[in-house]
């Protein structure tokens, strides 16, 4: 017995080293934590010596920062934690369903029954090339494996990889840039005319002259509305996730803005109001008080779904050319482009995460104002 607690006996700066009943020698250390357990790696040897030199160098590597690969966490098994703990808390419903979706679907498919603490570049750019075979386009495969690319950067700053093997070397497809169509004056025109008396105008009007996204703009609370001072903060959003509507935060930190209302939205606004207080007069205690700008005939939130389908259907019915609701937020750019309007300032107005988002989208649009600015100087030269 004492001759085992000796064996036992965590030598001077080595851990804890001992011998097993197999006659090998073992030596533990610990290497971090997860989930609030203690992660430990044991090193096996003929010899305490030998263990004993394992130690001291996996010592060295955590004095130096470095990784000591350990456990027999998978990725899958990780990436489930890594939603739970560091996405569910901190992001949108919608985001963590976007993960989510991508986890499951794509990447636990391919790369789940891995050990975390092997996966190496080579495995992640064989599930990339696997989803491109299977048909997913470019842009869907560059989004899978920017997921697992996050995912994993939290697994190295929490020392559980040495590196990241989906960040550099990893070849992805390239992705063409969305090209945005201007939506000329005529067509505005035309729109206006084809939405006018719907109870729903003023949302069009409003995505139309203010570039709100839709869930921004169903989201909105008349709290939220000033039409004196020609005003409005988009502080919410409302989207139907898994069946069901919900309210949640705004895309980013800068989607959360002020507005400033053209005199075309706020008198729409009006409008809609007063056929609003209609409404809720008429139904009494059968109306339902949500404090929404936009809501249904009985004053409950407005299903996205339903903004979209009356939206085709009053166009279909006018004849005009098929559009997504989502371009009129893209026409306010546009038009606020035509006028000169710095891109800090769309930017703001759009509530992009940066100007760099709002160059890139509307980096056609800005070099046709380029070249018209261009033409305008030779005719001043001309004269």
């Amino acid at each position: 017995m004492e001759e085992e607690k000796k064996r036992r006996r965590r030598g001077r700066g080595e851990g804890t080293i001992y011998k097993r009943k197999d006659g090998r020698w073992a030596a533990d250390i610990t290497v971090g934590y997860e989930n609030g357990k203690r992660l430990r790696r044991t090193f096996y040897g003929k010899t305490r010596q030998a263990v004993s030199d394992q130690l001291k160098e996996a010592q060295g590597k955590q004095v130096r920062g470095e990784v000591i690969p350990t456990g027999k966490q998978t990725v899958g098994d990780f990436l489930d934690h890594w939603l739970e703990h560091s996405i569910k808390p901190y992001r949108s419903p919608r985001t963590v369903l976007s993960y989510e979706s991508q986890i499951k679907t794509h990447i636990k498919t391919a790369l789940g029954h891995r050990l975390l603490r092997k996966l190496r570049g080579e495995h992640v750019q064989g599930f990339v090339s696997g989803l491109l075979k299977k048909g997913l386009s470019p842009r869907s495969v560059s989004y899978a494996r920017a997921v697992l690319r996050m995912a994993l950067q939290t697994a190295c700053e929490r020392k559980l990889l040495p590196f990241n093997p989906a960040a550099d070397g990893v070849a992805v497809p390239s992705v063409r840039r969305r090209v945005v169509e201007a939506i000329t004056i005529e067509r505005t025109r035309a729109i206006l005319e084809a939405i006018e008396g719907h109870r729903l105008a003023a949302l069009f009007t409003l995505m139309l002259y203010s570039g709100l996204r839709r869930g921004e703009a169903l989201g909105l609370r008349w709290s939220d509305v000033d039409l004196e001072r020609r005003t409005l903060v988009v502080a919410q959003t409302l989207q139907r996730l898994n069946g069901e509507l919900v309210f949640g935060d705004t895309k980013t930190e800068q989607s959360r803005r002020v507005i400033i209302l053209a005199s075309g939205a706020v008198s729409s606004l009006r409008e809609y109001r007063l056929r609003q207080n209609s409404e809720r007069i008429g139904l009494g205690p059968d109306w339902t008080e949500t404090g929404l700008v936009f809501t249904t005939e009985c004053g409950m939130p407005v299903d996205p779904r339903n903004v979209k389908r009356v939206f085709d259907r009053l166009l279909k019915d006018a004849k005009l050319p098929h559009m997504r609701l989502h371009d009129l937020r893209h026409g306010c750019a546009t038009w606020l482009l035509a006028e000169g309007v710095d891109l800090k300032t769309i930017s703001t107005i759009l509530g992009h995460s940066s100007i760099r988002v709002t160059a890139d989208v509307y980096a056609h649009v800005s070099q046709q104002q380029i070249g018209a600015a261009m033409d305008r100087l030779d005719q001043s030269m001309a004269k």
